[in-house]
This record gives C-alpha cells, sequence and structure tokens, in this order.
C-alpha cells in the first residue's frame, strides 16, 4: 500500500483499545473486535468466533474499488482511511 494513495475519510471520538482489531462492518460503522476471535469450539471441535461489535456509527458509503481501513491518530482517535484497490 502505497502512502500517496491513500486518502482521508473521517476522524473519531474513539480511541482504540489495546489488543483489539478496528474495521469498518457492513453498515459503513466502525467495528471492534478480538484478535484471532475464536471463543470456543463446538462438539466437532470447529472453532466458534466472536461477534465484532460495534462501537461507533458513522454510516459510510463505500465506493467500489476502494479499500477501507483504520489509523489511529496523533490524538490516538480512530481514523478512517482508503486506498483504490488495483487488481494484480
Amino acid at each position: 500500500m502505497s502512502e500517496k494513495n491513500e486518502q482521508f475519510v473521517i476522524t473519531t471520538s474513539y480511541k482504540k483499545k489495546k489488543g483489539l482489531l478496528y474495521h469498518l462492518d457492513k453498515d459503513g460503522d466502525l467495528a471492534e473486535s478480538g484478535m484471532c476471535g475464536i471463543i470456543d469450539r463446538n462438539e466437532n471441535g470447529k472453532p466458534i468466533f466472536s461477534e465484532p461489535n460495534k462501537v461507533f456509527k458513522l454510516n459510510i458509503k463505500r465506493e467500489k474499488g476502494h479499500l477501507y481501513f483504520i489509523k489511529e491518530g496523533s490524538n490516538k482517535n480512530c481514523e478512517i482511511w482508503r486506498v483504490k484497490h488495483t487488481q494484480s
């Protein structure tokens, strides 16, 4: 990912917590989940994953051809960024 291709979308007042992953959920809102996310196993030994928690309502409308990601801003708040996705 080239930094000059990154586009700032929005900053939030939500601060990242240590040990959690952040992403935009299907509704375009900020969600957090645990690393790995396995919370148990079923009777067949298959992993059961935790559900991400919606933590900040944004309603971002994703644009086709962009990948969205979360960065920690200088004030430790979550910032939403995107980069144009090109297939190789």
